[in-house]
């Protein structure tokens, strides 16, 4: 459709001057521009040109017919509707041109050009409904795509935040394991350490030949104390 109209445009296609100007009249009489074209071949031309919003098209006309007006325009401006005129004697012609993609058609002579107005102002509402859908449609298609980014958006912070917070509890858990492992290994190292030194303070003593009935058993006490708190503590340990 051309940009920037006012107005409606309607292109009446027609071969007799008379029914295009009855057509026009009338049209411009109900608030529509309206444009002329006489027989089909030029009327392709200015539909290419001018974008229109509904044509009007006879079926009878030199050089190109109505039913291949209504065929190119389904094939290249499917959105555009088309009513065809037929005369009475020819009306299979015009039932073939609605199978063929027509949205409607007239049985002329028409004696009451409002019947024409009328098929124009339906033709053109069902023309907006359909537009405002695809807009619709397309509208919803692009959030139905925002929507699905947005969820594979969550899902990946999600796992993200998951795998953070399996990390972290991977660290408090190597922290406690350090821990629990740390503090009894550390009382078997005091206990051994201990026992080392008592050892060689009773060798000393042994060496020396001063070692004592006391001496011997206060070593062996400690020995003991040792040996044991360092056995518990690597047993908690292991």
């Amino acid at each position: 459709m051309t940009e920037n109209k006012s107005y409606p445009l309607i292109i009446t296609i027609d071969d007799e001057q008379a029914i295009r100007d009855s057509f026009s009249g009338i049209l411009e009489d109900s608030g529509y521009d309206v444009i002329q074209a006489e027989n089909g071949r030029i009327g392709l031309e200015m539909i290419e040109e001018h974008r229109p919003d509904l044509i009007l098209c006879d079926m009878q006309m030199p050089e190109v017919g109505g039913l291949e007006v209504v065929r190119t325009v389904r094939k290249k401006y499917s959105e555009i509707p088309v009513i065809v005129i037929s005369g009475a004697r020819i009306l299979d012609d015009a039932i073939e041109a609605v199978r063929e993609g027509a949205w409607d058609y007239l049985i002329k002579p028409l004696y009451n050009l409002k019947t024409l107005v009328q098929a124009v102002e339906k033709a053109l509402e069902r023309a907006r409904l359909i537009a405002e859908n695809k807009e619709y449609q397309k509208s919803l298609e692009k959030q139905t795509k925002e929507l699905q980014r947005e969820i594979q958006d969550r899902k990946k912070a999600e796992k993200k935040l998951i795998q953070s917070e399996k990390m972290a509890a991977l660290g408090d858990l190597v922290a406690g394991v350090a821990h629990e492992i740390n503090t009894p290994i550390g009382i078997g190292v005091t206990g051994i350490s201990y026992l080392n030194d008592s050892t060689v303070a009773f060798r000393k003593l042994f060496d020396q030949g001063e070692a004592k009935k006391s001496d011997l058993e206060k070593y062996l006490a400690d020995s003991e104390e040792a040996c044991q708190v360092t056995l518990t503590n690597l047993n908690r340990a292991a």
